[in-house]
């Protein structure tokens, strides 16, 4: 009996003390499409409150070290319902049980002490099951994390088509097919005429080029990407935003202040970024046709399929033709009060999946278009430019854009490589003065991203080529140009259980001509009670100036250009915060 009661004391007393120090073992599980737990890699395991944290390996395996400060042991992972655990009730359930001890034999001296393992349930935020065996040594803990969690976007884009993300550390307001449904016949610069976050108007009437400004400066400072690759820069600044019907877009997303170095140097204002509809999804079959009392006509062609039965591999078909039949002089001043534009647009998609890690795109493109503008008694295929004032604008456009993405079986582990060559061929005929431009362009993005320890510090990095080759001659005059960047960038995200995000990112760039220069930026979010956020920004971005691309309604008038200096890269500083 002396030995019965000294072996239930020491248990008592000692038991605190070996929880305190040592560390919390376990598995982390997700049923699979059977209902059958399979082990969950890469999984967040951290103490409510605190900063200790790791992640469960290949094998869904997890070690914590035990803190003084909590016992809520948190599960967390991308997609799937959080759950929490308190250990302090398992501690005390194991208090209550430490004097359940059987002795067996007849003698106390030459009996066998055993203690029975428990399978209960515990409850945190949300139910789970545990299999909770307690030892000397450690304690071993049983999750299953189910894959039930709903995104707050998806559910804010199914009561409107446009939204501001809650997620995204910068300042991110995402369009989806119903904003852009508001105005069905639109092009990319029509889109934002429904949407007060970047303002739209006409540069000059005589060409139709249009501007768009973000932040109260013109569009040229705003960087615009289609699936990650450059669009509107170079000879498209004046017309690239009516180059993307909209028929062609899935979503739009504007990113205000700094954006990410990882697309880049030059987004001085902001981003904005377009997504097209997808091969292997969406619909199989669209065609619409438009005509307005103007007198332009327009169609649009959609479609895609599945060449094989497995459907790994997807092609798609976008089409888009317009055509301006009539000059408009509401104002009877002489002048066309719009542009007459002849377009062809046609883009041909590719994508191959073989399996859930690799990823293969392609897309190919090609434009051509007419733009005539100025007196409504001017006949460009007549009159050339010698009888009535009038404007000239074609361009041929060629695009190739291929990527290949790879995700590692370690998560949140990928590496993508984003590849766009562009040709791009427009002269000018303005009045009396003559404005040929070629331009090739070479864009290459290598970006790998994973996490440090756990997810909540991830990283992006990778090197980035860019290449731009300007051929042009104003009125006999050479402004033609060749600038190669090569560069390289590291980001870094740290998340603190849900409410503050930092997102620090450097990048340094070699100009042939201008040299080194480096890009800083830096975003901070903090998630208060009741979902109201606050956002900081800072940052630093870069452009080169390509003049007379960017200005070309300067050259609708007669008078001579002098440049008394030599053009210089910009920059600029942008700071911001926003509360919502």
């Amino acid at each position: 009996m002396k030995l019965y009661i000294y072996i239930v004391l020491i248990s008592l007393f000692t038991y605190p003390l070996k929880h305190f120090g040592q560390s919390v073992h376990g598995m982390v599980y997700e049923l699979d499409k059977d209902n059958k737990t399979v082990p969950l890699p890469g999984a967040n395991v951290y103490w409510a409150g605190t900063s200790v944290g790791t992640t469960s390996d290949n094998q869904g395996h997890f070690s914590i070290a035990r803190v003084k400060s909590s016992t809520k042991l948190v599960f967390s992972f991308v997609s799937y319902v959080n759950d929490t655990l308190d250990l302090q009730h398992a501690d005390e359930k194991e208090s209550e049980q430490a004097g359940e001890l059987h002795v067996h034999g007849e003698e106390c001296n030459h009996g066998e002490i055993e203690k029975h393992d428990e399978h209960e349930e515990h409850e945190g935020h949300d139910k789970h099951e545990v299999n909770e065996v307690q030892s000397h040594s450690m304690e071993h803990i049983q999750v299953i994390l189910r894959n039930e969690k709903q995104l707050e976007e998806v559910r804010i884009s199914g009561r409107s088509g446009a939204f501001h993300s809650s997620l995204e550390v910068a300042h991110v307001q995402n369009l989806t097919g119903v904003e852009l449904h508001k105005a069905a016949c639109c092009n990319l610069s029509e889109s934002f005429e429904t949407n007060a976050s970047v303002d739209v108007a006409y540069s000059d009437a005589i060409t139709g080029a249009k501007q768009i400004e973000l932040l109260g400066l013109n569009g040229k400072y705003i960087q615009i990407l289609t699936e990650k690759t450059p669009m509107v820069r170079g000879l498209a600044t004046g017309y690239g935003l009516e180059y993307v019907p909209g028929t062609w877009m899935e979503s739009i997303s504007i990113s205000k202040g700094t954006s990410s170095v990882v697309d880049g140097f030059e987004a001085i204002t902001g981003q904005i970024s377009v997504d097209y509809k997808k091969p292997e999804k969406g619909e199989k079959f669209f065609f619409n046709a438009v005509g307005n009392s103007m007198g332009k006509i327009e169609g649009n062609l959609n479609g895609r399929m599945f060449l094989d039965s497995a459907k790994k591999l997807s092609t798609m078909l976008l089409a888009h033709g317009e055509i301006g039949l009539m000059k408009g002089d509401y104002n009877t001043d002489g002048f066309s009060d719009h542009p007459v534009v002849k377009q062809v647009n046609i883009v041909n998609r590719w994508k191959y999946e073989p399996n859930d890690n690799l990823c293969l795109e392609m897309s190919l493109r090609g434009l051509g278009e007419r733009r005539e503008g100025g007196q409504t008694m001017f006949d460009g295929s007549i009159d050339g430019l010698a009888d009535n004032y009038g404007v000239l604008v074609f361009s041929n456009r060629y695009e190739l854009i291929a990527k290949a993405g790879y995700i590692f079986d370690r998560p949140a582990t990928s590496l993508g490589f984003i590849n766009s060559y562009v040709y791009h061929n427009q002269d000018n005929y303005i009045g009396r003065n003559e404005f040929f431009a070629q331009q090739n362009s070479y864009y290459g993005n290598l970006i790998f991203e994973s996490y440090i320890g756990n997810t909540n510090h991830s990283y992006s990095t990778g090197l980035s080529y860019i290449s731009d080759i300007y051929d042009q001659t104003f009125n006999a005059l050479d402004f033609s140009k060749r600038e190669i960047i090569p560069g390289a960038f590291l980001q870094y995200t740290y998340k603190i259980a849900e409410k503050a995000t930092f997102l620090l990112g450097i990048r340094a760039d070699h100009h042939n001509t201008f040299g080194w220069f480096y890009t800083p930026r830096f975003n901070f979010k903090y998630v208060f009670p009741g979902k109201y956020i606050v956002r900081v920004s800072a940052g630093k971005g870069y452009r080169s100036p390509n003049v007379l691309a960017e200005n070309a309604y300067l050259l609708t008038s007669s008078r001579n250009l002098v440049f008394t200096e030599n053009i210089l890269q910009e920059e600029a500083w942008n700071y911001g915060l926003t509360f919502f």
